[in-house]
């Protein structure tokens, strides 16, 4: 099983920004399996909607501490066999 995390890159977001929401994203879908592949993709808004839309997933909102507006949905993680 892949633990796969997506995040938006049209937010422009700095690499530790990057890393903190996807960090967000594995630990809000959760699993107790160590022994998986875990891929993290930029990807356009469009295959963002298309996967929060057609899977099962854990999706990251800003909370607004930052340069990124709250509520805006940041990243995602989904399992994939």
């Amino acid at each position: 099983m892949k633990l796969k995390i997506l995040y938006r890159k049209n937010l422009k977001m700095n690499p530790s920004k990057i890393a903190a929401q996807c960090v967000h994203a594995a630990m809000g879908i959760g699993h107790d399996d160590y022994d998986m592949s875990i891929v993290v993709l930029k990807v356009s808004d469009k295959k963002f909607r298309e996967v929060r839309d057609n899977s099962r997933c854990f999706v990251v909102e800003e909370a607004g501490y930052t340069d990124i507006e709250p509520n805006t949905e940041t990243c995602l993680a989904y399992y994939e066999e």
